[in-house]
């Protein structure tokens, strides 16, 4: 009882701190301005941003991975963006904890500083890239997946920015990009094989994994949700709807994917782990044109080389390069 107390106590405590714009408004009782995507205080940094991640794209399908073969390069090159982006975001996160831990904890409605809103732009920005890229070369249910998961997560990141409000839930929700590190990097291990060349390093990656999938991803979407809840009503329904609702959703997707990721590692055992294999990236390139038809301007083959793409070599099954 006396612990429900105090906790009552402090939450009558931070209300009385309440922040009222000079004009009389609260904002964080008030529908998102959607005008302010049109001003450039959103538009100018989403651009360069977007251009940001389809110039390092770019740079990435030119100079990388470029002796694997249709869908495993595409995934590749993929992924190395994705890594990239998770790499941005999830050390800036980890510093912002760092050095920001009351507003973490005490602040989480009223702080907002414009650089500290880049990051959730950023993100967007990516997720826009990622769409495009996965559209133009493959459409499975993996996919179809990914681009709910975009639209949702951008929703829930550009909500906060119209009202200068609610920036640290984004913060709270983006600690999930540290765990998508280890994610990512599984995953570019095993296609490329890796994990085979350096057994003890993707061990590590694997546990590293595990464990910061349970805290960055299932401990920060609670404690997203909890505060939502208990400010439920100094807020606008809409951010009651994002704060309860996407959380939801993501412990939804999370636990899935956990499952996924422990079968697929072998946690589970050796039936589950082939039940639960997924088998993605045993398909081929079923959007948009071929990565060799793209690239090559004739049909000759030098060397197992076409126009500078290496073909697939004779030790290889399927697209696969083997290592030997």
């Amino acid at each position: 009882m006396n612990v429900l107390s105090e906790m009552h106590g402090q939450r009558v405590a931070d209300w009385e701190h309440v922040v009222v714009e000079p004009d009389g408004r609260r904002p964080e009782l008030e529908f998102p301005n959607l005008r302010y995507f049109s001003t450039t205080d959103f538009i100018v940094p989403f651009v360069l941003y977007f251009g940001f991640f389809r110039l390092l794209s770019w740079a990435i399908k030119t100079y990388f991975w470029q002796t694997f073969t249709e869908f495993k390069r595409y995934r590749l090159h993929n992924l190395s963006v994705c890594l990239a982006h998770s790499l941005i975001t999830g050390v800036w996160c980890a510093c912002f904890v760092v050095t920001h831990p009351y507003e973490m904890f005490h602040n989480y409605v009223y702080y907002y500083e414009p650089w500290a809103a880049q990051i959730a732009i950023l993100s967007v920005a990516y997720f826009l890239h990622d769409a495009i890229d996965m559209l133009r070369y493959e459409w499975s249910k993996w996919t179809r997946e990914l681009l709910l998961h975009h639209v949702m997560t951008g929703i829930s990141l550009l909500t906060p920015l119209p009202n200068r409000r609610f920036l640290i839930p984004v913060y709270w929700a983006l600690q999930m990009e540290i765990n998508s590190i280890f994610l990512h990097a599984r995953t570019i291990m095993q296609l490329s094989g890796y994990n085979i060349k350096l057994p003890d390093f993707y061990r590590a990656v694997v546990y590293a994994n595990i464990f910061s999938f349970v805290t960055c991803r299932f401990v920060s979407m609670v404690v997203f949700q909890y505060w939502t809840i208990w400010y439920y009503d100094h807020m606008n329904w809409w951010f009651v709807l994002i704060g309860c609702g996407g959380p939801f959703a993501f412990h939804t997707i999370n636990a899935f994917l956990f499952f996924r990721v422990l079968a697929a590692d072998g946690f589970l055992g050796e039936k589950m782990k082939s039940r639960a294999a997924i088998n993605r990236d045993d398909q081929k390139l079923t959007k948009g044109p071929s990565l060799l038809e793209k690239q090559q301007n004739g049909n000759t083959v030098t060397n197992g080389h076409k126009n500078g793409i290496l073909a697939t070599p004779p030790h290889s099954q399927n697209g696969r390069v083997k290592v030997d």
